[in-house]
């Protein structure tokens, strides 16, 4: 009891319940807080909107602003990268090779109509050149686009990819076969208890979960994401340039992938055709040069 010389006070206790603090802690130090393993693009004006809601709330609202970020970057930007991506056939290095060589298909058609223009040869010599024009103007338009003609016309065929070697293809083998065996065995003895039957499950998925575990960069909090402490960049950035650029084969399993890149192919020669007959017309129209 207060005592009669002090005023008597009123405490007044509130509290405050916020629930998933922790799991929103982590969402900012991964992906809002600025340094973060995998720091999103975020403008300075939302960041400090988003990082000021979560102060004070934890309902999903707070993060309204970066979720309609996400979602505009990933249909207006990163998927149709991941597409175009998908469509291309060739590694980077198979890709140069391509277009170098479609440049020099052109230029050695566009050389050759130069040279029989400036010529005393008649002037439908000059068609020779059209060949050459065609097949380089058609590589470079399809290079452009990511795509190697040689591979697609050798059956629909790509590179495979820098991870895609022998050793990951056997793990990943290895690990599909891991994965059936776990669920195989995710049977439980009749008569057993519907507790101990669940009780059971979640350990065996607990252990095919560690087991088969993912790599960090994969995890929803794990690390940057990077691929260069893999196994697979060391050595292929120690593979020679001659051994990338005629890199394995692998079948395109895609089958909307394939009809993307016909199409590619179809308007590469579409343009191709009428680039050449255009040049080839333009030179022929020439008179005779009569200097050689």
């Amino acid at each position: 009891m207060p005592s009669c010389d002090q005023p008597e006070r009123t405490h007044i206790c509130v509290v405050t319940i916020q629930p998933f603090r922790d799991e929103v802690g982590r969402i900012v130090a991964h992906y809002v807080a600025p340094g973060a393993p995998r720091e999103l693009n975020l403008s300075h004006r939302d960041r400090t909107a988003v990082l000021h809601a979560v102060q004070h709330t934890t309902h999903p609202s707070a993060f309204a602003r970066m979720q309609e970020m996400v979602e505009n970057n990933l249909r207006g930007r990163l998927h149709p990268n991941f597409i175009r991506w998908s469509i291309c056939n060739g590694n980077k290095p198979k890709v140069f090779f391509v277009r170098v060589m479609g440049v020099s298909h052109a230029a050695a058609g566009i050389l050759l109509d130069m040279i029989l223009t400036l010529s005393k040869a008649s002037r439908w010599y000059r068609i020779l050149g059209a060949p050459l024009l065609l097949i380089g103007l058609i590589t470079l338009i399809a290079a452009y686009k990511g795509l190697c003609v040689i591979l697609h016309a050798s059956g629909k065929v790509r590179n495979l990819k820098p991870w895609e070697n022998e050793d990951s293809l056997t793990i990943y083998s290895e690990t599909q076969s891991s994965l059936k065996k776990f669920r195989d065995d995710e049977e439980v003895t009749l008569g057993a208890s519907s507790d101990a039957a669940s009780f059971s499950k979640t350990s065996r998925n607990g252990d095919a979960a560690s087991t088969l575990k993912r790599p960090r960069s994969l995890d929803t909090f794990g690390t940057a994401n990077s691929f260069e402490d893999q196994p697979w960049y060391s050595s292929y950035e120690k593979k020679p340039i001659m051994n990338k650029i005629f890199e394995n084969n692998t079948w395109v399993m895609e089958e909307s992938i394939r009809l993307i890149q016909d199409k590619i192919i179809l308007q590469s020669q579409v343009w191709g055709i009428t680039l050449t007959i255009l040049i080839t017309a333009a030179f022929t129209a020439l008179p005779k040069g009569n200097f050689i």
